[in-house]
């Protein structure tokens, strides 16, 4: 199987954590962390999608280092309703998603289910070493209730027109916790905790400058959909 981009950086830097965790995997081939369970580290996998989850369980069945938490992760435990939109699924009761911004869905959807959801303290065994957020918006209720503290933390902050809506509460977390923004790709931001290692010059420079990229990339998204707009075409 490839390496995800996330593996190889950190391979490349010559660190390998002791314990993972992805939030939000969507489909076994999709996971962020796949590689490290291949190697055998522990490993926590948390998912509500049914479908998902079929998948998820038929993959790692034999895997003794994973373990699978069938459960949504919120603000507050007891049960969440849950929009399916294609490839996205996302809680309700939130206003802002990718799949909203980018995509117009729409919180009606016909197609919801209901799971359970649990604070992240709940299921924190509070020695995590690199997490992987993604919860189409929610990934700010993870980091609140989180015990561990990982060496490296990957969430989806970005996309298209969207922004995560909860990045103030976010870089405050991270500000007071001792994490620095290590790199950033079409979705994702990588952050580490400061004396993990030092970033070298270029990693700064190619910070800089895929952040003034993804600042074009969004105003020309939305230039294009005020120029559809005025012209009826959405």
């Amino acid at each position: 199987m490839s390496q995800t981009p996330l593996y190889k950086k950190l391979s490349k830097k010559g660190y390998s954590p002791a314990k993972v965790a992805e939030v939000g995997v969507y489909f076994p081939e999709n996971s962020n962390i796949r590689n490290y369970i291949d190697d055998g580290i522990p490993a926590l996998l948390v998912e509500p999608d049914p479908q998902s989850l079929e998948k998820i369980y038929n993959q790692y069945s034999d895997y003794e280092n994973v373990e699978v938490y069938p459960v949504a992760v919120g603000d507050e435990s007891g049960n969440l309703e849950l929009v399916k939109a294609g490839a996205s699924t996302y809680a309700k009761n939130l206003e802002v998603t990718p799949a909203i911004v980018n995509s117009g869905a729409a919180k009606n959807s016909s197609e919801t289910i209901k799971v359970k959801c649990v604070l992240f303290n709940e299921i924190d065994p509070e020695d995590i070493n690199l997490i992987s957020i993604d919860i189409e918006g929610g990934e700010w209720y993870v980091i609140k209730h989180m015990l561990s503290r990982p060496d490296v933390i990957s969430i989806e902050t970005h996309g298209g027109l969207y922004t995560n809506p909860f990045m103030p509460e976010i870089n405050s977390w991270l500000d007071q916790n001792g994490y620095k923004l290590w790199h950033r790709d079409g979705s994702d931001s990588i952050y580490i905790k400061n004396e993990l290692f030092n970033l070298s010059y270029f990693d700064k420079i190619k910070s800089y400058l895929y952040g003034i990229y993804l600042q074009y990339k969004s105003l020309r998204k939305k230039v294009k959909r005020a120029i559809r707009r005025s012209l009826g075409l959405t």
